[in-house]
């Protein structure tokens, strides 16, 4: 009988000694990964950050602020991007602006239809597109739409439906769940705070 159970507590020591050793190298290389991300994503981490950084300072000055920033393209992600193609990448940037804003209130507006509408493939549209802004073709839709909804809020009496439906939202609850990921309130806790006449 002690020999069955001294077999049984070494058998559970050794289970338990593999399971540590199971869990400690799966920790390994987990920090391993950590560990290996490149340069270009770091600069895009950064770049997206200060992206997030200029749209909070320009939501917390005043929303007269606010308004003059919605109309700027974000001209400090081009930093780096050599001098020759700065031209050429913001042409296509702002025709890229272009082509969303005309299209923001059609619900079925994706990254097909702008990608038709530049006539680019689907990798080069999101490489151009991601290398000029630091945001990927959604994202930047996305960022465009919620612009564009800080506008009616702030210049209009429209409600919140009624916002959502101009700029491509079929479910207003779904645009101020997307509205306040981006800006930290709710489209009606925003108009209350920041618009006040």
């Amino acid at each position: 009988m002690k020999e069955i159970i001294l077999f049984l507590i070494v058998g559970i020591n050794l289970c338990f000694i593999g399971y540590v050793i199971f869990k400690f190298n799966a920790f390994k290389k987990r920090q391993l990964q950590y560990l290996n991300i490149n340069k270009s994503e770091i600069k895009g981490l950064l770049s997206e950050i200060d992206i997030i950084y200029s749209d909070i300072k320009g939501i917390k000055n005043s929303t007269k602020t606010t308004s003059n920033n919605i109309q700027e393209i974000p001209t400090h992600s081009f930093d780096n991007v050599s001098e020759n193609n700065v031209s050429k990448q913001k042409k296509v940037i702002e025709k890229v602006y272009k082509i969303i804003k005309e299209n923001i209130a059609e619900p079925e507006f994706s990254i097909s239809s702008l990608q038709k509408e530049l006539t680019l493939s689907k990798v080069k549209c999101y490489k151009m597109i991601k290398e000029a802004t630091s945001m990927s073709p959604r994202e930047l839709i996305t960022h465009i739409k919620m612009q564009e909804a800080l506008k009616y809020i702030e210049k209009t009496d429209m409600n919140i439906s009624e916002i959502a439906y101009e700029v491509g939202y079929i479910d207003p609850k779904y645009f101020s769940k997307v509205f306040k990921k981006a800006y930290g309130e709710s489209p009606s806790e925003f108009r209350k705070t920041y618009c006040k006449n």
